[in-house]
């Protein structure tokens, strides 16, 4: 074999290692790059957990507190309620007593 003929082998030769490497490189990118997706599947599957468990967590304040608030509504209406009541039968306690002095009055003359 003459020179040009081992340079042409030895550049084939690179060649052939250098296509060997690239596939490598590129098998490996491969390799990584699935490993990537499937973390990234993981993370955003937890994520929408954690998302749900807190929704769920909100929600449940929130319905503890819409709970507090409207007990609260009830007992002050029930309470004005009551306060009404008292103040109504005391009104009526008041107009009978009204209404039996004016039956019981002597009558008047018109214009006097």
């Amino acid at each position: 074999m003459n020179d040009a003929s081992r340079t042409i082998e030895s550049i084939r030769r690179t060649e052939l290692e250098q296509a060997r490497r690239i596939e490598e490189a590129r098998a490996r990118a491969a390799e990584l790059l699935a490993e990537a997706r499937e973390e990234a599947g993981r993370i955003r599957d937890e994520a929408e957990r954690r998302g749900r468990e807190c929704a769920r967590t909100r929600m449940a304040e929130g319905r503890a507190e819409a709970e507090r608030e409207a007990d609260e509504i009830r007992r002050r209406g029930t309470e004005e309620a009551g306060r009404l009541e008292r103040d109504a039968a005391d009104r009526v306690e008041e107009l009978a007593d009204r209404m039996v002095g004016v039956v019981l009055a002597p009558p008047t003359e018109p214009g006097a």
